[in-house]
């Protein structure tokens, strides 16, 4: 059973979640396990059901993604790119897109000179929504200061 368990593991992690690799498991298994015992054939069998539920929703071709290092991995690069530290999580969801699309010059040129940053900020609005420091600015407004930076009482600026 863990043997299988790693079998199912590493597929979903190497090839992501598709019917493809639903098929691909099946055939696996398939061949290393053929006349396996009751109890193995329940495991399996709650095994590739697992997979089948996620791969189900999919379209014919698509394959999602079946292993949460190559999410890590996004935001990694996310942390380290200078958009990361300047905009925030929210508005840069789209940079993050980047990291896993096609950079074909050509592309990334046509989409460059196809938007606004107003655009983007727009899109991002309607589309992702109001960033967690937007909304603490909104509620939670910064306090007027003296020169020495300490907090004038009762006086809030908008």
């Amino acid at each position: 059973m863990i043997g299988i368990g790693e079998i199912v593991k590493n597929v979903i992690a190497k090839d992501g979640f598709s019917q493809a690799s639903y098929q691909k498991l099946e055939d696996i298994l398939d061949e290393q396990f053929p006349d396996p015992p009751h109890k193995v054939i329940d495991f399996i069998d709650a095994a590739m059901n697992a997979v089948w539920d996620e791969a189900e929703q999919l379209k014919a071709k698509q394959i999602v993604v079946g292993d949460s290092r190559v999410i890590e991995s996004v935001f990694g690069k996310f942390k380290q790119s200078s958009s990361g530290q300047l905009q925030g999580i929210t508005i840069g969801a789209l940079g993050i897109a980047t990291f896993m699309a096609s950079n074909k010059p050509e592309e990334v040129k046509a989409a460059m000179e196809g938007s606004t940053m107003e655009q983007l900020i727009k899109w991002g609005k309607e589309h992702i929504g109001n960033s967690l420091a937007s909304l603490r600015r909104k509620f939670f407004p910064p306090k007027k200061r003296n020169k020495n930076g300490e907090i004038l009482e009762g006086k809030v600026c908008a």
